[in-house]
């Protein structure tokens, strides 16, 4: 990578370099429906997200999800973002502005709460992970904080 200076970027994945919007919103919207619960829209989602999850989830039913309805939701989100991932790109530009911040001396790193263990080979099979010192993703359950 050659030697760095000035500033580092700690980038996030999910909606930032990955564009996967609609398989985050639609896989809300299945675990909400796992619990009858009405489907969001995307700036509901960008109004109200945080973490840890279920924070968020407290937010939009008005309680913290109970341990069970956390699992129920938890595993649908995953199951259905899972399914729909695959059609999801890099945003607009993303690769562009990346090999640009690196021709220009500086570092970059990816932080997700995305799993490690999916992030990498997602990082890797668009040709980017070169532009970065670390990537790291979540290692422990779903729904704390990044890794």
């Amino acid at each position: 990578m050659g030697k760095k200076t000035g500033a580092h970027i700690v980038w996030d994945w999910n909606g930032t370099l990955f564009h996967d919007n609609d398989a985050i919103i639609g896989a809300t919207n299945a675990a909400f429906a796992e619990l009858g619960l009405t489907p969001i829209t995307m700036e509901q989602y960008r109004a109200m997200y945080c973490v840890p999850v279920p924070k968020f989830y407290e937010r939009l039913m008005g309680r913290l999800p109970t341990d069970t309805e956390w699992e129920v939701m938890d595993a649908t989100f995953h199951r259905y973002y899972t399914e729909h991932r695959v059609r999801c790109g890099l945003t607009a530009g993303a690769a562009e502005l990346l090999a640009g911040w690196g021709a220009a001396g500086r570092s970059q790193s990816i932080l997700s709460m995305y799993g490690h263990d999916e992030l990498v080979p997602l990082v890797r099979g668009f040709g980017i992970e070169a532009h970065f010192m670390r990537v790291d993703g979540r290692v422990g359950p779903s729904g704390g904080s990044k890794a």
